[in-house]
């Protein structure tokens, strides 16, 4: 759904394509989607310049040797591509996050450590979440299928997954972890989303899922009525960080759900719009913490606020200024 953040962002996005040192030539021209050009798409062939170019191999080299899944990376509407990658569309929530956080680590942990602490201030060292990888992991969905999730699985696809599993140790040395959701310019609508495709009714295996003793879902609401985004996707990564806490998943003592989102796009924050919930709370957060058994194990940060933290910290500058044209988070 357009809205006057999105409109603005797109408006951002198109002057960053023609103006922005980081970009080559060949990747100036306006992409299309469904033939149509619009100037906050790169071309199918520049996607990959979408991504910020300091992580941009070693990010591509993880995906591919992980199998996970891009945003519109085989999406043939962009275009043809000769192999998957990243989506061409600036307006991509996966791209900003990752530019932001896994740019973040790449520059300087130390910084990284103190973005974490905006929501976990006893974060005393960031580690890997997996023993000789990286500091995060994108798409986690969890290890051995942990709300019993029926098909094919694959990170990013077919499956309850966040865009980022982080991790830390406390002052003690015990591990904890975070599922980091990253919003960029979404925004959504009152539709119940129940039934799939084919007819199968979604709310029945989540309610399974929140009906288990480790769940911190309240039945304040019924599981049937939570089938809205963006509570429908809160409910799946609210249970998929229970079930992992539950499991102690990678060593993970406490695993919670971290909602990261401009504090500009106020069509996010404000649309309630599960017709259930309305009442409990004038923002998605507020609402959603209300649900919860745990409200400690959710948080909702503003990228404002993180990107502030950031660049205080030595080593930022780069990595800063790139961000700081293609998203205006400090203004």
């Amino acid at each position: 759904m357009a809205t006057e953040y999105s409109f603005r962002e797109r408006k951002r996005q198109s002057h960053w394509r023609t103006s922005s040192p980081d970009l080559p030539d060949t990747a100036r021209a306006a992409g299309a989607w469904r033939g149509r050009t619009h100037g906050w798409i790169l071309p199918i062939e520049a996607a990959d310049h979408t991504i910020w170019a300091p992580i941009r191999a070693p990010l591509l080299a993880h995906f591919a040797a992980n199998d996970i899944a891009w945003h519109g990376g085989e999406d043939a509407d962009y275009g043809e591509r000769a192999v998957t990658g990243p989506s061409p569309n600036l307006m991509d929530s996966q791209v900003s996050c990752l530019n932001f956080w896994w740019g973040l680590a790449h520059v300087s942990p130390a910084a990284l450590l103190a973005v974490v602490r905006n929501f976990a201030p006893d974060a005393a060292k960031m580690v890997s979440p997996i023993e000789g990888g990286p500091l995060m992991e994108p798409e986690w969905m969890g290890l051995d299928n942990p709300l019993k999730e029926r098909g094919a699985r694959r990170r990013g696809q077919y499956a309850t997954s966040a865009d980022l599993l982080i991790a830390w140790e406390d002052p003690a040395g015990v591990r904890h972890g975070a599922l980091i959701e990253s919003k960029y310019s979404e925004s959504y609508v009152s539709r119940d989303d129940r039934l799939s495709s084919r007819g199968t009714d979604r709310s029945l295996l989540y309610a399974a899922a929140a009906a288990q003793p480790w769940s911190t879902v309240s039945d304040r609401v019924p599981v049937s009525e939570l089938i809205y985004e963006p509570f429908y996707q809160h409910l799946r990564q609210q249970l998929l960080a229970a079930a992992m806490e539950d499991a102690h998943e990678l060593g993970l003592q406490t695993v919670a759900l971290v909602h990261v989102a401009p504090r500009g796009n106020r069509d996010f924050h404000e649309a309630i719009t599960a017709p259930a919930l309305r009442g409990m709370g004038g923002s998605v957060s507020t609402v959603w913490r209300a649900m919860l058994t745990k409200p400690e194990r959710y948080t909702s940060v503003a990228y404002e606020d993180l990107f502030t933290t950031a660049v205080h910290a030595p080593g930022t500058e780069a990595w800063a200024e790139s961000l700081r044209g293609r998203y205006g988070w400090a203004e």
